[in-house]
């Protein structure tokens, strides 16, 4: 993988360079640490550029410059820095689709895919509302919000799956935590009659009555069903350096012995070069 500064090729004197991403992120982050001498000359650049053989993995804006006497460390990200930068006002209406196409028209960005859903939205944003903010109520939890080769992308979550292998794995580590839990759910009407119940059997016999109560929206088999929470599962994987790792993919992992048994979805992915040598860290979530 190369580094560059406005075309000018940085590998020589870069020690280390992080390139990461969460799903509550727009954009992207890039950090470089480079050696002062080889790099003094380029660091007041405007722009980083990561990748190779005609393939951009990564191209930003310098955000943040700091040195010592070694050393300067760069900070860049990309457009997607636009959607949580800015605030926007007034009444946004109309499809998933249209409302994402003016937040880009807005920021003067260009559109890429956009995986939405249908239906008719309306969205007030006033004092303190984010662009990013807009498009998450616009296109919904399960949909991946990015910029990809500088144009606003929306896609699908769990398109994606990888099966982690375990020779390549370096590091892990997990959590599961029961106290969210709800493993009954009602829901009542507007009189407090009761319109639909769901409830998780094994869960209440592991671990007692966990209920939330919800008034009446649309389907209430479906929303009661929804309600319910299982133990939710959370953890860090450190594997063999690999580019295709994405916020929204699935890892699908097989670890009995610690509970885990199907496909999570990565909530951040840090992608690391130090000293040569070239990682990935994991970071999923999900419920059992």
């Amino acid at each position: 993988m190369k580094l560059y500064a406005n075309g000018i090729l940085l590998n020589a004197a870069a020690q280390s360079v992080t390139l990461e991403k969460s799903r509550g992120d727009a954009a992207a982050t890039l950090t470089a640490v480079l050696l002062t001498a080889a790099a003094d000359r380029y660091f007041p650049k405007e722009s980083l550029a990561l990748g190779d053989a005609g393939e951009e993995v990564f191209l930003g804006a310098v955000q943040a410059v700091s040195r010592n006497v070694e050393t300067v460390t760069l900070i860049a990200c990309d457009r997607g820095l636009y959607l949580t930068a800015n605030e926007l006002s007034g009444v946004f209406a109309g499809s998933p689709e249209g409302i994402c196409r003016a937040v880009a028209m807005r920021l003067s960005l260009p559109v890429g895919t956009l995986e939405v859903p249908a239906g008719w939205k309306r969205l007030v944003a006033g004092a303190g509302v984010r662009a990013f903010d807009i498009l998450r109520q616009a296109v919904g939890e399960d949909r991946e919000i990015s910029i990809q080769n500088g144009a606003l992308t929306v896609t699908k979550a769990g398109q994606e799956r990888f099966v982690i292998a375990e020779e390549t794995v370096l590091a892990s580590r997990g959590t599961a935590d029961a106290r969210q839990m709800v493993n009954r759910c009602a829901v009542i009407d507007r009189r407090g009659a009761a319109a639909a119940t769901a409830q998780n059997t094994t869960d209440l016999a592991r671990f007692g009555l966990r209920q939330r109560v919800l008034g009446k929206s649309g389907d209430a088999a479906a929303q009661a069903q929804g309600g319910l929470r299982g133990r939710i599962l959370r953890g860090e994987l450190t594997v063999r350096g690999d580019l295709r790792y994405r916020c929204g993919a699935l890892v699908e992992l097989h670890r009995k012995e610690f509970g885990l048994d199907g496909a999570y979805p990565l909530t951040a992915v840090k992608h690391r070069w130090e000293r040569g040598l070239f990682t990935t860290e994991l970071t999923w979530e999900g419920e059992a």
